[in-house]
């Protein structure tokens, strides 16, 4: 068995393996599992909350059309995200051939969805009125993410010699 998967998927020449600039890719895999978790903890935390009534009351002062279906988006993002990066890591892991256009789908849907939740809760005057400028750094960051590691992803060699399976 095992000499008939080295004769499927010989040693590739050059550098191959998880090592390298994969590591950073790795650690923020985990890192982003982890930020996950604690959105979505914090996200159910205020929909059980006082402050979630006041948000989604027609007579609050704090009310705004858009939290309700705001949080949901940002909630059902959230698990869905946390699913996607789990799957990945088990490709990762298994050096499927697969796994760039996944990392390529996985830092181009992010920075999608972190353009439209700034879009949507840009919507909301208390939110315009902070000086909480999180969610522009965010979109930033998420563009600086894609502007490296989409190019890193399709022409690296490690990437190539490493994810043949």
């Amino acid at each position: 068995m095992e000499s008939n998967e080295r004769e499927k998927y010989p040693t590739p020449f050059g550098v191959s393996g998880l090592g390298g600039w994969l590591i950073f890719i790795q650690i923020g895999m985990f890192l982003a599992i982890w930020q996950t978790i604690d959105s979505l903890s914090k996200g159910m935390q205020l929909i059980n909350s006082e402050d979630w009534k006041l948000l989604i009351t027609e007579t609050s002062v704090r009310y705004h059309a858009l939290w309700e279906p705001l949080v949901s988006f940002k909630l059902l993002y959230s698990f869905l995200y946390l699913l996607f990066i789990a799957i990945i890591l088990i490709l990762f892991y298994q050096k499927k051939a697969i796994l760039p256009r996944l990392m390529i789908i996985l830092f181009s849907v992010a920075t999608a969805y972190s353009f439209i939740e700034l879009i949507l809760t840009y919507q909301i005057p208390s939110v315009q009125q902070s000086e909480n400028n999180i969610m522009i750094r965010e979109f930033i960051r998420s563009l600086a993410f894609c502007a490296i590691w989409i190019p890193y992803f399709l022409k690296s060699e490690r990437v190539e010699n490493t994810f043949v399976r």
